[in-house]
């Protein structure tokens, strides 16, 4: 009976500790939460912008390209005119 009790006694306080330790580890991470949720969403608002800025990029480029072929057919239809003016 003897042995119960001490067993028992040694139980609770590895449980006590057990628990002490689980309490301390989960307010750590709590605190670390906050934190972690801010550069989280830094990153991820990083690699949205950097998708976003290619896409612009890309699209500023094809922007650019259709104005030259704008301008090369304004050009045409210019000399064309001019022949056909030159013409009669």
């Amino acid at each position: 009976m003897h042995n119960t009790l001490v067993l028992s006694k040694d139980t609770r306080r590895k449980q006590n500790v057990f628990d002490a330790l689980r309490n301390a580890s989960h307010t750590k991470f709590l605190g670390r939460l906050g934190q972690m949720e801010v550069e989280f969403k830094a990153e991820l608002e990083s690699k949205i912008l950097v998708q976003y800025q290619n896409k612009v990029d890309s699209l500023l480029l094809y922007a650019a390209e259709l104005e030259d072929k704008i301008k090369l057919e304004q050009d045409a239809r210019e000399k064309m005119t001019i022949l056909y003016d030159q013409s009669l």
